[in-house]
């Protein structure tokens, strides 16, 4: 079974967790089990330090911008990530951004 390092920076690993933790992409109980196994063991690694109310819009955009740990993903693991991806884009839930297109190109997506 292939592996795909993933490398991104720590706003579209946020951006990642947040749509592989979003309902109604996962339409079979392999989807949920992928989907929440990289979730649970770590796998997509855990944002740090994100900024709050209180931090300058400064620190906030170097936190985005900053790179986050490189993690690992299965094949099988890497398909149910771009279902998870199509269903929250076709609905028009992600916003165009730094951090999106950053997420789409890791995945091979293209303009």
């Amino acid at each position: 079974m292939s592996t795909h390092n993933i490398k991104l920076s720590q706003g579209a690993v946020h951006l990642l967790r947040s749509i592989v933790d979003g309902p109604g992409w996962a339409k079979t109980v392999s989807d949920i089990i992928t989907g929440g196994g990289l979730l649970v063991d770590g796998r997509i690694p855990e944002y740090k330090d994100a900024p709050n109310e209180k931090t300058s819009r400064e620190e906030a955009k170097a936190w985005m911008t900053k790179p986050a740990d490189e993690f690992a993903v299965s094949e099988k693991e890497r398909e149910a990530i771009k279902r998870a991806i199509e269903f929250f884009v076709n609905q028009g839930n992600i916003k165009a951004s730094l951090a999106s297109a950053e997420l789409l190109a890791a995945f091979g997506y293209e303009a």
